[in-house]
């Protein structure tokens, strides 16, 4: 049932007569209770019809008087509404909700897709620097993601390099088809980790900590999308501000741009912008992929440093830009 107040409070709305600090709350009655939004679409109607009936009882020499609305006119009218009416219906939910609602929804969107492929570029906090410098800036690389689980590619210096983190959680990387060095998960060197970590992103754990740990505002949309901006309650976090892109038809996460820490000092922006999204493969994320079937492979049984020699060359690799890693 409709109460008077608020029957009033449309009729008002329909005549321009509503006060704006009135409007918010309408717009999230008729979000909230499709008996509204029909009681409007049926006022709307007989506002129209009501016009209509003036306009006849004027006299037509009267100065106020108005040429009376053909019937297309008054029809064209009601379906405008009526459409109007369909808009809010689908629209306002999405404008009215919060910026921790938007993130807890690309959560459960995010969960519905098992791989993502991104690119991903890395931008130096002291880039102003590196260009003053004639330093090069950190190369562009393509990144697929299942959970914890990627896989990471790009080129340095006319190397393929590739990199990844199996369902098992031991990690790998290959300088080239040849070979390939294998750490399994309570082995992985710190300066490796660091490097996996700085390129990949966990999105479900990534919004889950949003939810948790961030302040959560509106930074703008652009008719498409939505933007959010989230700043650390804490400076012991080892992100800094985090903005994401959520598209509103399908709530998918289109890009996050966040700041990595180191000891509470801000070292880079990381870009991750959403390409595709695909059901891959579990093999996808495991180096038997990436490199020949008689690939020379470094594992813990490997002979002692042999794993040590190719660490050392794709640190030196990554390290060509020491700012980020």
């Amino acid at each position: 049932m409709i109460d008077r107040n608020d029957r009033h409070h449309i009729d008002q709305w329909l005549d321009g007569e509503l006060p704006a600090e009135d409007e918010a709350t309408l717009a999230q009655l008729l979000q909230d209770d499709p008996e509204r939004l029909s009681y409007l679409a049926d006022r709307a109607i007989l506002h129209v019809h009501l016009r209509e009936a003036v306009n006849r009882l004027r006299p037509l020499d009267a100065p106020s008087a108005r040429r009376l609305p053909s019937r297309r006119h008054v029809l064209w009218t009601t379906a405008a509404l009526l459409a109007f009416c369909l808009v809010v219906t689908l629209a306002l939910p999405r404008a009215a909700a919060s910026p921790g609602d938007l993130v807890k929804k690309a959560l459960e969107a995010c969960n519905l897709v098992i791989d993502r492929r991104y690119s991903v570029r890395v931008e130096p906090a002291r880039a102003h620097l590196r260009e003053a410098l004639g330093r090069p800036s950190p190369p562009e690389s393509t990144l697929w993601v299942r959970d914890a689980c990627f896989v990471q590619s790009t080129e340095v210096h006319g190397r393929s390099l590739s990199w990844g983190r199996d369902a098992r959680g031991a990690v790998w990387f290959s300088l080239s088809p040849h070979s390939v060095a294998v750490f399994d998960a309570d082995e992985i060197p710190d300066a490796l980790r660091d490097v996996c970590d700085l390129r990949t992103l966990d999105l479900p754990t990534l919004l889950a900590s949003l939810l948790d740990d961030f302040d959560l505002e509106r930074a703008g949309d652009t008719g498409t999308a939505d933007t959010i901006l989230a700043r650390p309650r804490t400076r012991t976090s080892r992100f800094g501000t985090i903005e994401i892109a959520i598209d509103r038809d399908s709530l998918r996460v289109l890009s996050v741009v966040l700041e990595r820490r180191v000891r509470g000092r801000t070292v880079a922006r990381v870009r991750f912008t959403l390409e595709e999204t695909d059901a891959r493969d579990e093999t996808t994320y495991e180096w038997r992929g990436h490199v020949d079937p008689d690939a020379d492979v470094r594992d813990r049984g490997a002979m002692r440093g042999a794993r040590r020699d190719l660490l050392n060359e794709f640190l030196g690799l990554m390290r060509q830009y020491p700012d980020v890693n």
